[in-house]
């Protein structure tokens, strides 16, 4: 619980003293809906309020705005009185996400892979949240055993990140989940909607902790577009 709190604290006192038009933070959803953390919504209301803004703060599933993920979001924003009585959650919408076959068909299939369309048809859900992973605990996987299996579900193994996605020769068997292809940190960053002409730096598990840790660009934008709106109009 301290490594989420303190952080964010940090994020708190710096707007507070940069005093920009608005504040975004995201975190996890218990911060803004889990009585655990009802200390730290307090504070942030308490420490901005006293620097001249009023906050709202709400969950958002990033699968609203068209990304491939159950990846609800906790986001405050926070403005002065006359900008925030004119702001609004974006909504979203319930056509539904594409899949993860949908999303990553093609580049399971770009190494010559001839499972590729087979496991398309089988991986025909959206993906469970992608996960970053904290330092200090491994190698980059997608997460615990309940969210791996969630992954096996879908054809996936996800014991690891690959380096590249299956070759030519590479043979799944339906009752060994360690023979299913693993993802590679640009098929994670696909599944978040990053573009593809997006880099990332640094070794494979410090690059698929930047995807993992990131809001989803479609989720980022409907939110600041609305910040956009409220600022604009005030």
């Amino acid at each position: 619980m301290e490594r989420t709190r303190d952080p964010f604290r940090a994020a708190v006192w710096l707007a507070a003293e940069i005093q920009p038009k608005a504040i975004l933070l995201d975190n996890v959803p218990a911060l803004v809906k889990e009585d655990a953390f009802r200390g730290e919504r307090d504070f942030i209301r308490d420490e901005l309020g006293n620097c001249g803004y009023e906050v709202e703060w709400v969950v958002l599933d990033a699968q609203r705005f068209g990304v491939p993920q159950r990846r609800p979001h906790g986001l405050i924003v926070g403005m002065a009185p006359e900008h925030l009585a004119r702001f609004s959650w974006p909504v979203g919408n319930d056509h539904g996400a594409p899949t993860v076959g949908d999303v990553l068909r093609k580049s399971m299939a770009s190494r010559g892979w001839p499972g590729a369309e087979e496991w398309g048809r089988q991986a025909n859900e959206i993906a469970p949240t992608i996960v970053g992973g904290a330092k200090g605990r491994g190698g980059a996987d997608l997460g615990p055993s309940r969210t791996k299996d969630i992954w096996a579900r879908l054809c996936v193994n996800g014991a690891s990140v690959a380096d590249q996605p299956p070759g030519p020769d590479h043979i799944v068997d339906p009752n060994d989940r360690k023979t299913f292809p693993k993802l590679t940190v640009e098929q994670a960053a696909d599944l978040q909607g990053f573009p593809a002409e997006w880099s990332f730096s640094g070794r494979k598990t410090s690059r698929f902790r930047q995807v993992g840790h990131a809001v989803p660009p479609a989720l980022a934008e409907a939110v600041g577009k609305s910040i956009a709106v409220a600022l604009a109009t005030a």
